[in-house]
């Protein structure tokens, strides 16, 4: 395998693992949804396990996704109270009126997926970087 083919097998890996932290911030997000009132993304990040290689800023793609597919709405704006994302603005999100089968439907339909697994010795070793 030569440098090229490394570097694309391990973004193609990256990008896997970052769609399994996603879905997972997705299922969370739509779980606290469905209990009632409002989620931020402090609430739906909270405990999701952002592998290595992948930036934890790739879950905030999870609640515009299902509010482009009708399940969530926006309904304001907070102050982060988590210490490390010093008092970032937070979207607030609740289940959009109605959607609750719908939610429980794309539940069904996207279970968790599982991050590929890291083989022995699989650091990139680029000549030169």
């Amino acid at each position: 395998m030569n440098p090229t083919d490394d570097v694309r097998s391990i973004l193609a890996e990256a990008e896997t693992k970052a769609e399994a932290a996603i879905r997972a911030a997705r299922r969370q997000l739509l779980h606290l949804a469905l209990r009632g009132g409002t989620v931020t993304a402090d609430s739906y990040t909270a405990g999701i396990d952002v592998p290595d290689g992948v930036s934890a800023r790739a879950l905030g793609s999870a609640a515009p996704a299902l509010a482009r597919l009708g399940l969530i709405e926006n309904v304001g704006y907070e102050k982060s109270k988590r210490p490390e994302r010093r008092g970032t603005t937070n979207t607030v999100w609740r289940l959009k009126p109605g959607a609750e089968a719908d939610a429980h439907r794309w539940l069904i339909n996207h279970p968790p997926l599982r991050p590929p697994r890291e083989p022995a010795g699989s650091q990139l070793n680029l000549p030169g970087l």
